[in-house]
């Protein structure tokens, strides 16, 4: 029998009032193998430094940078092409970082928009579709990520695998998040017929003593922490063939006042039970 040890990955939002150097730093130290990086704290480390610098610090720390976070897709209007412009700019930054993938997540939807489900995901193919082919350009990949909040255009995992399924390219992907497949009360079933267009996994935790509509990101929880039946997730993945990074993802301000690096091995050991 084959045993299947997925790495370790930390992505910057669970640590995200630090600054990047330190980040950097408190989770190489820590022991995380993987890493993904927020968009606009990218761009901002560049702004102040450089991309070179940037580069020479993950490479340092012996870090492989997996992904940039996050493109916000606007499903319910057709785009700018200044939209289309500045992804073109976030691909050539991803790029010169050798950073593999692009995350993509649905926009908000406006309280008092009603929206229809077949009409989203007809536009985020369009959308995407245009994406995938300025991607394809410079080697970068696509992850079509729905996020599972109520008020988010794209929520469930099987729309996102319809998405991935019916644009069929090589550059598009889906991934799994354990927090919003149970926020949106999705099935793991359908990563049966994208099994080779798994990217990543995000892993956290969450108690199921809340309403699930009532959560937000601040109740995102080392894994471990809450209530979810994490490894059974994480298994079906694995079975499907899956054994690239577990990357942890948070949003929880209690993290961020934390110190970086008791925070950051404090982590780390969360992570480990689940690889």
């Amino acid at each position: 029998m084959v045993v299947i040890r997925m790495k370790t990955s930390m992505n910057q939002a669970t640590m995200l009032s630090h600054d990047t150097r330190i980040f950097l730093d408190a989770i190489s130290k820590a022991g995380f193998e993987g890493v993904e990086l927020r968009i606009n704290k990218v761009l901002d480390f560049i702004k102040k430094e450089s991309i070179e610098a940037l580069i020479r610090i993950i490479k340092d720390k012996s870090l492989d940078l997996l992904s940039l976070n996050s493109v916000v897709l606007p499903l319910l209007e057709s785009p700018s092409e200044s939209f289309f412009k500045d992804f073109e700019n976030i691909c050539n930054v991803s790029h010169r970082l050798e950073s593999p993938y692009i995350v993509t997540i649905p926009c908000t939807v406006p309280k008092n928009i009603r929206i229809d489900r077949k009409e989203v995901i007809e536009n985020c193919i369009k959308v995407v579709k245009r994406l995938s082919e300025i991607a394809w350009r410079v080697g970068i990949n696509i992850i079509v990520e729905p996020l599972g909040f109520k008020e988010r255009a794209l929520r469930r995992l099987e729309d996102g695998v319809e998405v991935v399924k019916r644009i069929n390219r090589d550059n598009v992907y889906t991934m799994l998040d354990t927090f919003h497949i149970y926020v949106a009360g999705s099935s793991l079933e359908c990563l049966k017929d994208v099994k080779d267009k798994i990217a990543l996994v995000h892993i956290s935790d969450t108690y199921i003593t809340k309403n699930k509509d009532e959560l937000t990101n601040d109740d995102r929880l080392l894994p471990g922490y809450g209530d979810l039946d994490l490894k059974s997730m994480i298994n079906f993945v694995k079975s499907l063939g899956y054994n690239y990074y577990i990357s942890i993802e948070s949003f929880r301000k209690e993290y961020w006042n934390m110190d970086p690096y008791e925070f950051a091995k404090k982590a780390y050991e969360s992570l480990k039970p689940f690889l």
